[in-house]
C-alpha cells in the first residue's frame, strides 16, 4: 500500500460561487512519506467576500500581483490529473476544481480517483467527538495550520499515512469522481454494494415499484432510472425499523447511494441521532452528497433545536456554500430552529445576504418569510413594505400567511394589501 502514489490537496475560495480559487497546496506522498511540496496563493479574478477573506487570510490586495490559475495550470496538471487524489471531504475539493477550470475554458480529464480522508477517518477512529481535518489533526498529534491550503494539504496526506500504518486498504476507499457530471462514484472494480446496502437496497425495493418521477436537481435531475418510486411515509416507516441498528450505522458510512429513496432514508436516519455532535458530523458529511430538494427537507436533526448557539454558527457557513442544498438546508434550519426563543433580527439578515439565489434555494425562501411574518411580524414586515425581496417569494409568503389560520384577520388584511 506504500507504493501507490497519492496526492494531497486542499483549496482556498475567495467566495460562495465555488467557480474560483485563492490558493492551493499540493503534497505528493510517495514510499509512504511526502516527497514534495506546493503551494501558491492565487488572483481569482473575482471579488472576495468578507467571511471567506477573513477565514483565510487571503484578500484581493495579497494577491493582486499573484498569478491566475491558468498560469500556474501547467505546472500541476500532471498530478491533479494522473494521480489517486486526497483531501477532506474531497467531493468539495474536486467540485470546486473542476468548476474552476470550466470557468477558464480549460479541458480536464473526465474522471479521477480520489480518497477522502474525512470518510476514511470516521472507519478508522470511530471514537472521536467529530472527524474535522483540525480536530482530527490535533488527535493524532499533527501539526496544522488550519485554512492555509499548504497546511491543510499536509494535514490530509499526514492523515493518510497514518490510516495506512494502521492497516487500513485505500483501495476499499477510493472512488471515481465523475467531472463532467460533478458526482462521485464507487470504482467500479470494488465489489460494491456490501451485504449492508444490497439488504436495504432489496428492502427498499421491495416497498417501491410505484411511479418514478424524476426529481429536481442542482444537476439538472434525478433520473426515473436512480428513483425507486417509494412514499415518503413508507421510506421514514423503514428508518424508523433501523434506528439505532449495527445495520444503520454501517448504512450511514455508504456514501454515497445510488437511488433517490437511499439518500432520503439516509436523512432520515440521521434525524434520529439525538446527540448533537455525532447529528452534526453526519449531516456535515452528507451535505455533499444531496442533490434533490425532497431529500434536503427532509433532513432536520431533531438534536439541533437544543443547540441554538452553536447551530448558528454552522449555519453561516452553509449559508456560504456554493452547493445549493447546502444553503436551503441552512435556510431551512433557519426555519425550524430560530423563529422562537432563538430569534433575533441577525436571522433575517442572514437569508437576506444570500447573493446568489438559485431556483433550489429560491423555492425555500416562501416558507421561511411566512415563519418570520407569522412569529415575529414586526421584525419581517419591512422586508414586505419596502418592497425589498423578490417579487415570486414576497407574494408567496403573504399567500402562505394568509392560508394560516394561527395569523389574526388585522396581519391577514395589512399583507393582502401587499400583495404585488
Amino acid at each position: 500500500m506504500f507504493t501507490e502514489r497519492y496526492v494531497a490537496f486542499d483549496l482556498e475560495m475567495p467566495n460562495r460561487f465555488g467557480d474560483r480559487i485563492s490558493a492551493i497546496g499540493i503534497s505528493v506522498i510517495e514510499g509512504g512519506a511526502i516527497v514534495r511540496r506546493y503551494y501558491s496563493l492565487v488572483n481569482p479574478e473575482c471579488r472576495f467576500d468578507p467571511y471567506a477573506a477573513e477565514l483565510t487570510g487571503i484578500n484581493a490586495a495579497l494577491v493582486a500581483d499573484k498569478p491566475t490559475f491558468p498560469e500556474i495550470w501547467d505546472d500541476i496538471k500532471d498530478l491533479l490529473t494522473d494521480e489517486i487524489l486526497v483531501a477532506h471531504s474531497v467531493q468539495g475539493d474536486l467540485y470546486v476544481l473542476s468548476n474552476c477550470l470550466s470557468s477558464y475554458g480549460i479541458e480536464w480529464t473526465p474522471t479521477v480517483k480520489c480518497l477522502c480522508t474525512l470518510m476514511m477517518g470516521n472507519v478508522c477512529y470511530p471514537d472521536l467527538e467529530n472527524h474535522r481535518l483540525d480536530t482530527m489533526c490535533e488527535a493524532l498529534h499533527i501539526e496544522l495550520n488550519h485554512h492555509n491550503a499548504g497546511s491543510d494539504a499536509d494535514g490530509s496526506a499526514m492523515l493518510l499515512l497514518n490510516y495506512l500504518q494502521n492497516g487500513m486498504d485505500p483501495a476499499e476507499h477510493i472512488k471515481i469522481y465523475d467531472t463532467v457530471k460533478a458526482k462521485m462514484a464507487h470504482v467500479p472494480k470494488k465489489p460494491f454494494p456490501i451485504q449492508v446496502e444490497k439488504e436495504i437496497r432489496a428492502a427498499l425495493t421491495e416497498l417501491g415499484g410505484r411511479r418514478r418521477e424524476p426529481r429536481v436537481s442542482c444537476f439538472g435531475t434525478v433520473s426515473p432510472e436512480d428513483v425507486l418510486g417509494i412514499p415518503r411515509g413508507e421510506v421514514k416507516q423503514y428508518a424508523q425499523s433501523l434506528t439505532g441498528t449495527a445495520k444503520m450505522t454501517e448504512f450511514l458510512r455508504l456514501l454515497p447511494h445510488r437511488y433517490a429513496e437511499e439518500n432520503d432514508l439516509h436523512a432520515f436516519l440521521i434525524n434520529t441521532k439525538r446527540k448533537y455532535t455525532s447529528a452534526l458530523e453526519l449531516t456535515e458529511e452528507f451535505l455533499p452528497y444531496i442533490d434533490s430538494a425532497e431529500t434536503c427537507d427532509i433532513l432536520a436533526p431533531k438534536a439541533f433545536s437544543r443547540h441554538s448557539r452553536e447551530l448558528l454558527k454552522e449555519i453561516g457557513l452553509w449559508l456560504i456554500s456554493y452547493r445549493s442544498f447546502t444553503v436551503r438546508f441552512a435556510v431551512n434550519m433557519l426555519t425550524r430552529n430560530f423563529m422562537d426563543e432563538g430569534f433575533t433580527p441577525q436571522v433575517l439578515d442572514m437569508v437576506y445576504s444570500i447573493t446568489d439565489v438559485t431556483p433550489d434555494i429560491k423555492t425555500a425562501l416562501p416558507a421561511f418569510y411566512a415563519a418570520a411574518l407569522e412569529k415575529q411580524y414586526e421584525d419581517a414586515l419591512p422586508y414586505f413594505e419596502k418592497h425589498l425581496l423578490d417579487t415570486e417569494v414576497h407574494n408567496r409568503a403573504i399567500r402562505k400567511c394568509l392560508d394560516n389560520q394561527a395569523i389574526p384577520k388585522n396581519r391577514k388584511l395589512r399583507l393582502k394589501e401587499l400583495l404585488v
